[in-house]
């Protein structure tokens, strides 16, 4: 998709994102669903699965793997979530439920701490975009049910506040600290420290 590349390097990718992210209701999901799918001809499902690992006092690293539609890949995010821009970097892993449950236990033994998450993150995602910008619509699962929108913007000349307006989407933002992050994740995610091997397996094989 068009996006500003900064760097190649192998199968390791790196590139700048312009978004914002809302918080949304089921209804106003529902609503948006039934609006987004009569303007555009088509959307993309995504159905994902990733594990967090990240120490949750540096609020300038996010890393997790995610099993997106059955494609897997070591992702983290760099900058401060309260910028609208952060640096982006993905790795591929092999299709292979024992490499990614082994690479979630190297994540884990280099981090230590009381604020060290693993979280269990499942959504459903519908997008819908066009050469300028991207609407993604998500619905989370797992402990509760969370919903939310975001706006990614490939032309730089135009902002998401800008989209979020013409589609009346509502803008209510997150708060951009660790402490509210790890309160939502905690209602709705499981721990992967909380489940057996065998389990946390078993449910990345069904995302495989």
């Amino acid at each position: 998709r068009p996006s500003e590349i900064i760097r190649t390097i192998g199968n390791v990718f790196m590139a700048e994102e312009k978004e914002i992210l809302t918080i949304i209701n089921k209804e106003e999901y529902e609503a948006l669903h039934e609006k987004l799918g009569k303007v555009f001809s088509s959307s993309k499902r995504t159905r994902r699965l990733a594990i967090q690992c990240t120490d949750t006092t540096n609020d300038e690293l996010d890393t997790r793997i995610r099993i997106s539609n059955k494609k897997v890949t070591l992702i983290q995010k760099a900058g401060k979530w309260k910028s609208k821009v952060r640096e982006e970097i993905e790795i591929d892993l092999p299709n292979d439920a024992d490499v990614v449950l082994n690479v979630f236990k190297m994540l884990r033994n280099m981090l230590r701490g009381e604020k060290v998450r693993t979280a269990v993150i499942q959504t459903d995602s519908l997008i819908f975009e066009n050469d300028d910008f991207e609407i993604k619509l998500t619905h989370q699962f797992g402990r509760t049910d969370k919903y939310n929108a975001e706006i990614e913007v490939f032309n730089t000349e135009t902002e998401p506040e800008e989209i979020a307006e013409k589609f009346n989407i509502p803008i209510r933002l997150p708060e951009q600290t660790a402490e509210f992050w790890d309160n939502w994740s905690k209602e709705v995610n499981f721990s992967a420290d909380e489940l057996l091997q065998e389990d946390l397996k078993k449910l990345i094989e069904g995302y495989l």
